[in-house]
């Protein structure tokens, strides 16, 4: 099982790992990706929002894991702009840290602005005292781990939750 694998990946580039790896691992080769889902509301008074709609809006993206980066990437290719506040993996929000977050989000000049975070730390803040107004623009990004074998071109084979 190779992880962290693109969800797509050409038909090359499978040739290339298969090559590479078939001495040490002569059975099937299996990949795990992460696949982000559509952004959901952190709150029940949110309004829904679709990943197409991020590029009308600016983006405070707020995350506690262990490595950020591919999220981030993922974000700034769909929304107008992107600012992040970066915590350690597992973090434990405190009210310091969530006034820290809302100072930076009315910092952002734009009518269009939100509150992104990941699931993993939807699941912290949702248990924060957070104000209405930042309630209602706050949302998450659910992900899928799909588990797909070599050849395949998209990964549709198993899809974990």
């Amino acid at each position: 099982m190779i992880t962290k694998s693109p969800a797509e990946m050409t038909s090359d580039e499978q040739k290339d790992i298969k090559r590479r790896y078939s001495r040490i691992f002569p059975r099937d080769i299996f990949f795990a990706a992460i696949d982000y889902g559509e952004p959901l509301p952190l709150f029940p008074n949110g309004e829904p929002l679709s990943i197409d709609d991020l590029k009308h809006h600016d983006v405070l993206l707020v995350t506690g894991i262990a490595n950020p980066k591919p999220f981030e990437t993922y974000i700034s290719r769909n929304a107008a702009s992107v600012q992040t506040v970066v915590f350690s993996d597992h973090h434990a929000f405190s009210a310091k840290d969530i006034s820290r977050i809302a100072e930076k989000l009315n910092n952002i000049q734009s009518n269009e602005k939100i509150l992104l975070t990941t699931e993993k730390d939807a699941v912290r803040l949702q248990q924060m005292k957070i104000s209405e107004e930042m309630a209602k623009c706050s949302y998450f990004v659910p992900i899928e781990v799909i588990i797909f074998r070599i050849n395949q071109m998209k990964a549709t084979e198993i899809v974990c939750y």
